[in-house]
């Protein structure tokens, strides 16, 4: 009676393609499940400050804004901010919270007025420029890869406009945090494109 197996060299070239499929397609999913990570830490991130901003509004400690550019308006958000995330590190001038890496219309940067703190669950948090209505987030800290549309983003404070829609608040208090639209190819805000700003969002 015969018995049938394989033979080695028949193993040896059935491990071999298995290797080459996975090598093929373990990059993929490895960046997928990455992007997964990434996109429900933006969510989160997203919801937090929201919270953050309708506990600074019921508590009325905004001040309304006279222009985009308005310190002291600037400076109730960033300190309704540090109040209502619980901080763990404060950083007047940007590092050590933040890495200097990639950047959103070439900001942060180090010389510039962009505080920053890390909450305790990470994430860092930066007044894009302590006068306007904009701040960052790095959603895993100071780990890699330090890209806009993977682990950090924009966010920007919004009233309604006179068509109902949300826009960033030019004067008067704000309403609502939005995102920036998707950004797909490159350019100062999306140097690694595309940046699903608001598909990942929505």
């Amino acid at each position: 009676m015969k018995v049938f197996g394989f033979t080695l060299a028949e193993v040896l070239i059935t491990l071999s393609i298995i290797g080459v499929v996975a090598a093929l397609t373990m990059p993929a999913l490895i960046n997928n499940i990455n992007n997964m990570q990434y996109k429900s830490a933006y969510k989160k991130a997203y919801s937090d400050f929201s919270n953050v901003l309708s506990r600074a509004l019921s508590e009325d400690e905004l001040v309304p804004r006279t222009s985009t550019w308005d310190i002291n308006a600037g400076t109730s958000e960033w300190d309704a901010m540090k109040k209502y995330f619980k901080v763990s590190q404060e950083c007047e001038k940007l590092t050590p919270c933040w890495v200097l890496a990639d950047t959103f219309g070439e900001m942060p940067q180090i010389t510039a007025n962009c505080p920053a703190f890390v909450d305790i669950s990470g994430r860092v948090w930066v007044a894009y420029w302590l006068s306007e209505n904009i701040y960052l987030v790095d959603v895993n800290g100071s780990k890699g890869p330090n890209k806009f549309g993977k682990d950090r983003f924009p966010f920007f404070l919004a009233q309604k406009g006179e068509n109902g829609k949300l826009k960033r608040v030019d004067t008067g208090l704000p309403q609502a945090v939005i995102p920036q639209s998707d950004i797909l190819t490159p350019n100062s805000y999306c140097n690694n494109a595309p940046c699903y700003y608001q598909s990942w969002l929505y």
